[in-house]
């Protein structure tokens, strides 16, 4: 149990999938042979899994590549049973019992943030050790799904190592994923953060990385892929605080350090208001990079915000 691939079906080629990305580190970080491959086209991974024959097979799944996934995961068991198969990510996360109930070809569930259960996963499927223990794991107890504890989320994301960059190089992509934090201060009830990111009333909503590393990788992606353009991932770049201390300290950060860059964040509609308390805060993320912002509008009008 050590060749390990992580792979998803994205709707488009070249996906830098940051969950696997970070996934896979942590488990390269412990001696695990880990290869990560992404494509649209289900018949590419498949030759690309007929080619490796890994131990296991981690999967991404969203509403958008789910169905194509089980069908995938149906035609590499038919053909390479021994190969073992878990699931993670969003559509994972929500539906873990329904999954192993409908579908026998898959082994594993992963819910939540996955870089600790998977490791754990793999260290006990190695040396034989139970599963029942495993917090964020759903796994079949005599044919019927078990859902294990969900785990507190990770308190200091900065013990992480460095996403892998695997596809990024090889695809030759010229846009790298990053984030600076995970999870978002508000708990919207038509948005599935606080679901993922909050799983328990131990688990922090918000958590942000020390910038200095953020900067850090940046570089080293740099020196890696020679990219310029970058995407931070945040669900709300301007989280946690009000005055924008933290998001303006790493724009300073990278002006500081003359980092050639172009990048993309997200923000909530209500950024404007705080944004009109700090004149120089659009001012200085431009400097650093800005090149593109995404809104999340919420609704079209003040009743549908009270639903």
């Amino acid at each position: 149990m050590n060749n390990i691939l992580l792979s998803i079906i994205p709707e488009k080629n070249n996906l830098e999938e940051i969950g696997l990305c970070y996934v896979g580190a942590l488990l390269r970080d412990n001696g695990y042979d880990v290869s990560i491959f992404a494509n649209s086209n289900p018949d590419i991974i498949y030759n690309h899994i007929e080619k490796l024959r890994p131990d296991m097979i981690g999967f991404t799944v969203y509403n958008m590549n789910y169905f194509q996934t089980l069908e995938i995961s149906k035609k590499i068991k038919s053909n390479f049973p021994h190969i073992l198969i878990c699931l993670g990510g969003r559509k994972a996360t929500d539906a873990s019992i329904e999954i192993l109930s409908e579908c026998k070809e898959i082994d594993y569930v992963i819910t939540g943030e996955g870089e600790y259960p998977m490791l754990e996963l793999l260290n006990a499927l190695k040396h034989d050790t139970p599963i029942d223990k495993i917090d964020n794991l759903t796994y079949r107890k005599n044919g019927k799904p078990v859902r294990n504890d969900d785990r507190p989320t990770l308190e200091d994301l900065d013990e992480l190592p460095f996403a892998m960059r695997d596809i990024l190089i090889n695809e030759r992509i010229n846009t790298a994923n990053i984030i600076s934090s995970r999870g978002c201060t508000q708990q919207c009830s038509f948005c599935a953060s606080s679901v993922f990111w909050k799983p328990n009333k131990t688990s922090k909503q918000w958590r942000g990385r020390n910038p200095d590393l953020v900067i850090n990788e940046i570089k080293q992606i740099q020196n890696q892929s020679g990219t310029k353009f970058f995407k931070f991932l945040d669900c709300s770049f301007e989280d946690p605080d009000y005055n924008l201390e933290r998001s303006m300290r790493l724009a300073n950060k990278l002006l500081e350090c003359k980092i050639d860059m172009a990048y993309m964040v997200q923000f909530r509609p209500d950024i404007y208001k705080k944004a009109q308390n700090n004149d120089q805060y659009m001012k200085t993320l431009l400097a650093s990079g800005l090149s593109s912002v995404f809104i999340g509008i919420e609704a079209g009008n003040d009743a549908d915000l009270k639903l």
